[in-house]
């Protein structure tokens, strides 16, 4: 009997907590500051076009009437995929600068905070968040730790998604290079690896993971690589096969090109940084012009000049009998 008036009681308090809910949601929404049709729209819409699709979402009328309407919910999904489009358009320029990187980690999280469920939403958020927080110089702690939190989300989310296991090792490696030595736990390099291998046995030509896997081994410092289950021994063949899933990935062939000159491999290393130079379709083709490019001439020049063919002949008589 009294689980029978639990059950009575909990179902009479069910809809008044759905409709609460529907009508903070729906307040929330219209109240914010910023004009989410404004950020859909984006900065080179005009006033009309802006207008034009604030009535297509139902934002001109009254709130009461868009309620009863019940346009909310429609709303609600073109909003998220509308402003997850407007940050694709920034993500896709060439080298964007830190100011539209930080536009397009606003419109993400908004489109994530609609859409808390999607882990391609995380994974573009996280994306984002990297290459903002190399852009941002002393701010870029911040940045990291965002990226990291969603590329955990997007695991969680999604275990299948070798960019976002990436990701998560990316950003978690750049901020743990920027926290206190305190606050950085000692199994960090095992947790990058970790990652890192899970996004290579989803991808095994995912040439990011292959690239930061490689620097991994080469880098970790001696008093912590028992940690890993790779040697640098290992390093070569990482450098290798990431500049093999894609040729253009700059910053791989300058590190295989420094690597090789480590290691003793002139002729190696010459070709490497060559490569780098000759470039056609790098990514990020601005980074490449002002950093990689300049790197690799510089790589080039330290590198001992290649020895000319021997150019002696033979006296007479002297040749094998």
């Amino acid at each position: 009997m009294r689980l029978a008036v639990l059950v009575l009681h909990r179902l009479a308090w069910f809809v008044p907590t759905l409709l609460g809910l529907l009508v903070v949601t729906f307040v929330i929404s219209h109240v914010i500051p910023t004009d989410p049709v404004g950020l859909i729209a984006g900065e080179t819409a005009t006033p009309a076009q802006v207008d034009a699709l604030r009535k297509q979402l139902g934002y001109d009328k009254p709130l009461g009437a868009v309620w009863l309407a019940g346009a909310p919910a429609p709303a609600f999904d073109v909003i998220a995929s509308e402003l997850v489009a407007r940050a694709d358009e920034i993500m896709q320029a060439d080298d964007p600068s830190a100011v539209h990187l930080q536009r397009a980690v606003a419109l993400y999280q908004q489109a994530a905070g609609i859409e808390p469920g999607n882990a391609r939403i995380q994974v573009k958020l996280a994306a984002a968040a990297l290459d903002l927080g190399d852009a941002a110089g002393s701010e870029a702690l911040r940045w990291y730790a965002l990226g990291e939190a969603a590329a955990e989300r997007a695991t969680a989310l999604d275990r299948g998604d070798a960019h976002a296991h990436f990701l998560l090792a990316a950003n978690r490696g750049k901020a743990a290079r920027r926290r206190p030595i305190f606050e950085v736990s000692p199994r960090i390099v095992a947790q990058l690896e970790e990652h890192l291998m899970k996004a290579l046995e989803l991808d095994p030509r995912h040439a990011r993971a292959l690239h930061m896997l490689g620097m991994l081994l080469r880098d970790t410092p001696l008093i912590l690589r028992w940690t890993l289950k790779g040697s640098r021994n290992d390093v070569t063949r990482y450098l290798v096969a990431a500049t093999e899933a894609d040729p253009n990935y700059a910053p791989a062939r300058l590190d295989l090109a420094e690597h090789y000159k480590n290691e003793g491999l002139v002729s190696e290393a010459r070709a490497q940084a060559q490569a780098v130079i000759d470039m056609k379709q790098p990514g990020r083709a601005r980074r490449w012009r002002e950093k990689y490019r300049p790197a690799a001439e510089a790589l080039l020049e330290s590198l001992p000049p290649p020895k000319p063919p021997s150019t002696d002949v033979p006296r007479a008589g002297t040749g094998r009998r």
